[in-house]
């Protein structure tokens, strides 16, 4: 079998290795420049190293309402859990509560990329690979606790961290469910994207 560099069993590891790194670089060195450029980096480096599922993706699948309402009911669910867990951590800790994004929400791209780039790059990491591998050579448990686990901990913030532990747990079981990822990808964006206008509407 011909040895290439994006083989099918490297490439997973290959991505997850390189977000880590830019996503670190990132926030090790903050600025208007690393903020707006990581997500950018990413999005390219999916769509190069997955390119041949890039290709192949039907668009048609965008024509089933189906797909809709299982988004719909994801981020419901999902919004609902969060929403009552995050409101238990902030009667808990008894302090305003924020992650990482949420204080950068200033810079303009931010916005942006938390509707159209990280839903896309989250789902792919955190659902496809990750508990994707583990569902198939564990058991759903296994991979969407882990996944879930490490979904909460890459938004840095222990306060929230068990409200997005819900909400990954209800995207593993939606995608499991659907066997598609743009379910939970559009779920994800519902879910920035009131996020977005909640926080347009406060502030």
């Amino acid at each position: 079998m011909e040895r290439t560099w994006f083989r099918i069993k490297n490439k997973n590891l290959i991505f997850i290795t390189l977000f880590t790194l830019i996503n670190v670089v990132s926030y090790i060195w903050q600025s208007r420049y690393t903020i707006t450029l990581s997500p950018l980096i990413m999005l390219t480096l999916a769509m190069y190293i997955y390119q041949k599922e890039f290709e192949e993706f039907d668009l048609s699948i965008f024509k089933q309402r189906s797909i809709y309402e299982l988004a719909g009911n994801a981020f419901v669910i999902a919004v609902l859990l969060q929403s009552g867990l995050n409101l238990a951590a902030k009667l808990f800790f008894n302090t305003e509560i924020a992650n990482m994004s949420m204080k950068l929400f200033n810079i303009p791209i931010i916005p942006v990329s938390a509707v159209l780039f990280a839903p896309i790059l989250e789902e792919l990491i955190f659902r496809k690979i990750i508990f994707g591998t583990l569902d198939k050579r564990c058991n759903f448990w296994i991979g969407s606790i882990i996944s879930s686990m490490l979904f909460a901990a890459a938004h840095l913030s222990i306060q929230l961290f068990l409200g997005y532990f819900a909400v990954g747990m209800v995207f593993c079981w939606f995608y499991k469910k659907s066997n598609s990822l743009i379910v939970t990808v559009l779920a994800h964006t519902y879910i920035n994207f009131l996020v977005i206008i909640s926080k347009s509407i406060i502030t």
